[in-house]
């Protein structure tokens, strides 16, 4: 007996499967990480200067070798997901929604928590510094659930059309034409119905 693989992938489907694992593993990264740092945060309590410099450490550690590059592996399959469809999810406002809230919250987000980290290893303590660190942290992650959310929904947002998971509607073939009369037929159906009658 053989067996066909009739849920496999056939060929000619582009990069788009190949491109949404590495995107997925870099979303799940870059998430971990943050909440791997809001961890970390909760439960070590530094006491002494050694102790803070060595909390700051460990959470530049984070963002550099775990958040960071997970977020640039996201983006960069992003953009090629976007190529793969023409930029054709470009005139989605949903789209527009998401990428606006990372091109505004990421430079801004990543200024002001590295700068809290370097003022709390100069320092040598947490205080203000500490607590505006833990405020960015927390945007960051509310952040990231939102993109999330948008990227996996797709809420039409008031925005009227078809989208690119609707099937196209079914082109309707136009009616069949008879085929026209010569001006003999009437004569010859008249002298028929004479004939009968």
């Amino acid at each position: 007996m053989v067996y066909q693989n009739i849920h496999g992938r056939t060929g000619g489907r582009g990069l788009r499967h190949w491109l949404l694992i590495p995107k997925l593993l870099g979303i799940a990264t870059y998430f971990g990480g943050l909440v791997a740092a809001a961890a970390i945060i909760l439960v070590f309590k530094p006491e002494t200067a050694g102790q803070w410099r060595d909390l700051t450490q460990v959470l530049r550690a984070i963002f550099v070798f775990a958040a960071i590059p997970g977020l640039t592996v996201a983006m960069i399959c992003g953009l090629l997901l976007l190529r793969q469809h023409n930029w054709a999810l470009w005139r989605m406002r949903w789209m527009k929604i998401k990428l606006a809230i990372l091109l505004i919250t990421l430079p801004v987000l990543h200024l002001f928590m590295s700068g809290r980290l370097e003022r709390i290893r100069e320092t040598g303590e947490g205080g203000t510094a500490m607590t505006q660190f833990n405020i960015g942290l927390t945007v960051a992650i509310v952040t990231a659930i939102v993109v999330i959310v948008l990227g996996r929904h797709k809420p039409r947002l008031r925005q009227p059309g078809r989208t690119l998971a609707q099937p196209r509607p079914p082109q309707q073939s136009p009616p069949p034409q008879s085929p026209p009369q010569s001006p003999t037929e009437p004569h010859h159906a008249a002298a028929s119905e004479g004939a009968q009658a």
